[in-house]
């Protein structure tokens, strides 16, 4: 196997195929092309000394997709007659062909929430989860065509039976925002959860086509399925070649980690803290750096997934904040994280601020420096609903005085910026 083999092979070709199919060393190239793949996915996300096992995660998902892929099509091949081989010498086979489809996960690695926005970052990352995706199942539809000598037609509902088997399993088992009709739900995570929606409409309803597909083919179909792959491969000197260019590739995402993971470590020490020691404790460590010192698209505690922080879970930041030191940056980050809500939850949100909350956030936003604009965008996304105004909250229905002198400090703070810009 060359190191032309292994991109030519990602292109389909049948010749590349049966070399690497036929290579002694395949799976020791495959193995470390997709911890190279697992590198890519991982170095800018987590901190992997707190995690390491993101680093075997794929190959545990290539173990669990690849068992059920080749058994379902070694026995559809038995059954339409073919010659009976070695299974545990032909999975491995087969496992080497899968794991070396890890090159296409190299796409994954691209930074982009370092110059994108979050919601953009998120859309990129979901097309080229897509595009990975589609390639991936065209090229083990490619790969089982030619080592097990089907037609095309015969390999593709085979592989999307599979393929489709284990989207829906994982969409059953992985947590997943619901999409928010009415707000609620970020923008990043309601582009996860319609993705996701599409996938599973997608997989319940073609589910039943490769289903019928490939009983149809067993029971009309009569091509008769041959294994491709010699029985005794050759010795392969020039395997060397490829081993060396998939240690480099591995050695090259490895390179990025002392840029990356100190930032994920600091980001990890801000979570442990807020989880052992409250808000307090996680806004004086973050106040101890710049946020260029913390990874571009993480999102400070507390966060939930799916879903969003308590409103409670909020407000005790938010009090933090107000009082104890902290730098500038970390208050726009919360602050911006406030105002955001208040635009995508605009439902329920500003109503239950001003109708259930309003004393305590009173207490919190005159101490804060971008409190007057908090309050500002809280009142604009009341009225956007077709909710009463500050204004006409307290001109309305008889209140509390507690709630009466709320709402009159809102009034005050969302009328700051007028009187010192006369």
């Amino acid at each position: 196997m060359s190191i032309r083999a292994i991109f030519e092979y990602l292109m389909g070709d049948r010749r590349a195929i049966l070399a690497i199919a036929s290579d002694r060393k395949a799976l020791v190239v495959g193995a470390l092309l997709v911890l190279s793949a697992a590198l890519a996915r991982n170095y800018d996300r987590v901190w992997l000394i707190h995690e390491p096992w993101r680093l075997l995660g794929p190959f545990v998902a290539s173990l669990l997709i690849s068992v059920p892929l080749f058994l379902t099509i070694y026995g559809f091949a038995r059954l339409k007659g073919m010659e009976p081989v070695g299974m545990v010498r032909a999975y491995g086979t087969f496992l080497a062909l899968y794991w070396m489809t890890a090159p296409l996960a190299w796409l994954y690695g691209v930074p982009y929430e370092r110059f994108l926005d979050p919601l953009d970052a998120v859309s990129k990352n979901l097309w080229m989860l897509a595009l990975v995706s589609v390639w991936r199942v065209a090229l083990m539809v490619r790969v089982v065509s030619v080592i097990f000598g089907m037609k095309v037609r015969v390999a593709i509902p085979l592989v999307m039976l599979v393929a489709d088997a284990a989207a829906l399993t994982a969409l059953w088992f992985i947590p997943l925002p619901v999409v928010g009709m009415m707000g609620g739900v970020s923008p990043e995570q309601s582009a996860v959860a319609m993705t996701a929606l599409l996938v599973r409409a997608w997989g319940i309803l073609s589910l039943p086509v490769w289903i019928i597909l490939v009983i149809w083919f067993a029971s009309n179909s009569e091509d008769v399925p041959e294994w491709q792959v010699p029985a005794e491969p050759e010795p392969r000197s020039a395997g060397r070649g490829a081993i060396v260019f998939a240690g480099l590739a591995l050695l090259a995402w490895a390179s990025l980690l002392p840029i990356t993971q100190p930032e994920q470590l600091r980001a990890h020490r801000v979570d442990l803290a807020y989880v052992e020691g409250g808000p307090t404790a996680a806004l004086a460590l973050m106040s101890g750096h710049d946020r260029r010192d913390f990874p571009p698209g993480w999102v400070a505690p507390p966060r939930r997934f799916p879903g969003e922080p308590t409103t409670d879970e909020v407000f005790d930041m938010l009090e933090a904040l107000a009082e104890q030191p902290h730098s500038d940056w970390v208050e726009d980050v919360y602050a911006d994280r406030f105002i955001n809500r208040l635009r995508y939850d605009w439902f329920e949100w500003p109503a239950e601020l001003l109708d259930q909350h309003a004393e305590r956030l009173a207490a919190i936003l005159p101490r804060l420096r971008r409190g007057p604009e908090m309050v500002r965008e809280l009142d604009r996304m009341a009225r956007e609903w077709g909710n009463q105004s500050i204004e006409q909250r307290l001109e309305g229905e008889p209140l509390s005085e507690s709630r009466r002198e709320a709402l009159k400090t809102f009034n005050r703070l969302a009328h700051t910026e007028d009187e010192s810009n006369p």
